[in-house]
């Protein structure tokens, strides 16, 4: 996670040169709160809690279902913000993490659906079912993306990672 405030600034400055503010989306996990595009100041309260609820969650302190979820599902996608880039069949979102500062490239819905993927709440029960990991729930992987073969298997769409960890 950025702690320094100037490191953040040169971060912004470097994926979002020449744009005045940034929103940015979060959707709490281990945290009380809602989904919503934040300002730069709440996403990165959002981000302290939820780094210290996550870190409270694989210490067992909420149960241990939650700490199930927790070793499942890290810290990834919870505060993040996005830019367009492209155009037509080119068009990416390019997503920065706040929390684990890692950068990708998403295709758009309908490039993904084109492809053959399907989000998770589209598919039939008895694959849903299979699909949600141990302690996690239904609407942990509502935004999720995976593609179901004739043969029963199933892939997940997974966007490219442009800088990791």
């Amino acid at each position: 996670m950025i702690e320094d405030p100037t490191d953040l600034n040169f971060r912004k400055d470097r994926y979002f040169s020449g744009r005045k503010s940034i929103r940015f989306n979060v959707r709490p996990r281990y945290s009380a709160g809602s989904p919503a595009q934040v300002s730069e100041d709440i996403a990165l309260q959002v981000a302290k809690d939820e780094r210290t609820d996550y870190e409270r969650a694989l210490e067992g302190v909420y149960g241990e279902e939650q700490k199930k979820r927790a070793e499942t599902l890290g810290l990834s996608g919870i505060v993040y913000a996005m830019k367009e880039e492209g155009s037509g069949r080119k068009f990416r979102w390019h997503v920065w993490d706040l929390i684990t500062d890692e950068e990708s490239r998403r295709l758009h819905d309908n490039e993904i659906y084109r492809l053959g993927f399907t989000r998770f709440e589209h598919l039939p029960a008895t694959i849903q079912k299979r699909l949600v990991p141990d302690g996690c729930r239904y609407p942990d992987l509502s935004r999720e993306f995976f593609k179901v073969s004739n043969y029963g298997e199933t892939e997940q769409y997974k966007p490219e990672i442009v800088r990791g960890l």
